[in-house]
């Protein structure tokens, strides 16, 4: 009962601190390599236009409605539409979409037509 629950919830502790200090003791030779999804919002400028930038800080949280969380930095022309507008359009990248990374999250949507890139 409670005492095996509390037990389990150590064990549970122990191994998150010990796989969590080991990840951080093993030596790497690079960089790690990251496995999480990347996407791009798509939102509307004042003038109709589209921009879209890199987006990968993104998780559902709702089912019904279907609801997103989303990490946006401010001082972008996307945060301004987003905040603006309330709605995009979220979409999965995959690799084949590598070469639209520089555009679409090095360079501002006040400078280059990110539409017209992809």
């Amino acid at each position: 009962g409670e005492r095996r629950l509390a037990h389990a919830r150590k064990l549970a502790m122990w191994w998150l601190v010990t796989t969590a200090a080991l990840a951080v003791l093993v030596p790497l030779d690079g960089p790690p390599v990251l496995n999480s999804p990347v996407y791009s919002l798509a939102t509307l400028n004042d003038d109709g236009s589209t921009n879209m930038q890199i987006l990968t800080y993104a998780t559902p949280i709702g089912i019904a409605p279907r609801t997103w969380a989303l990490s946006l930095y401010r001082p972008t022309r996307t945060h301004a539409n987003f905040a603006s507008r309330r709605s995009g359009v979220l979409q999965l990248l995959t690799e084949e979409h590598v070469g639209l990374m520089h555009v679409l999250g090095g360079k501002s949507g006040a400078d280059v037509d990110k539409a017209a890139a992809c």
